[in-house]
């Protein structure tokens, strides 16, 4: 009878946890770069791109670049971000000069996102530059 009980409570349990997972697997976003950009050592044309979780369920910080005939142009790994505000959906970069690299990415309404490492052209940039410009895109409608 225990051993019943037991396992009605395991299955449960992961029941309740793949429903959490799946709620948090976000929608992908669609956003219009004006400039061309840098992901990471990945340099990308100005255009429209979608952009979504790589994979939810293993690493939901590992995000896929697509460009707007749905071929794959970037992969990278981020960082959670916690805010203390509500963020809409949006991407946050960094420019030095004429040059703008990715930094952020809010996929989806709320208060975490994911943070993007630095390649290596935009670690040399900013030792030598004393400050970059944030510059944000908004996702589309």
């Amino acid at each position: 009878m225990k051993n019943n009980r037991f396992a009605s409570l395991l299955v449960c349990g992961l029941l309740i946890g793949l429903a959490a997972t799946s709620a948090q697997a976000q929608s992908p976003m669609k956003v219009n770069v004006p400039f061309d950009f840098t992901i990471v050592d990945t340099h990308l044309s100005a255009g429209q791109y979608t952009i979504v979780q790589a994979s939810p369920q293993a690493n939901p910080r590992a995000l896929m670049v697509r460009n707007e005939d749905g071929i794959v142009r970037a992969l990278s790994m981020g960082i959670r971000l916690e805010s203390l505000k509500v963020n809409q959906p949006k991407l946050v970069f960094r420019k030095y000069g004429n040059k703008y690299f990715l930094a952020e990415v809010w996929l989806s309404t709320g208060d975490a996102g994911t943070e993007i490492r630095k390649g290596s052209h935009e670690r040399e940039l900013a030792q030598t530059k004393t400050t970059a410009e944030t510059v944000i895109v908004a996702a589309l409608r």
